[in-house]
């Protein structure tokens, strides 16, 4: 799988895939769905492609982008209610415990 980049005037992306006729329209989506996540950058994207997993096309993408200077998408931010017990170390020190060394 090979992806070249072109500055552009707005985001555009062709293919030549050996499983076009199976998986385009998933590939497609998929592509657009990071570019929007990116952003949309001014970039013509061009892929040459021969049966690669999604996850292969999303990282290649974000490295495409990245590499183009494109800022990367915002992280979620996960908000945690505070514990209010104690956490107990489940970790079991052999100098303290003995019994639990292995053999």
């Amino acid at each position: 799988m090979r992806i070249t980049a072109e500055s552009a005037d707005s985001f555009s992306f062709t293919y030549e895939s050996s499983v076009q006729a199976l998986y385009g329209e998933a590939i497609v989506r998929q592509v657009h769905e990071c570019a929007v996540a990116w952003g949309s950058p001014p970039v013509r994207l061009h892929a040459e492609d021969s049966g690669a997993l999604p996850f292969t096309w999303q990282a290649r993408l974000a490295a495409v982008l990245a590499q183009c200077g494109c800022p990367p998408p915002p992280r979620p931010v996960v908000l945690r209610e505070p514990r209010h017990r104690r956490r107990r170390s489940r970790l079991y020190v052999p100098g303290d415990t003995p019994k639990l060394l292995l053999n």
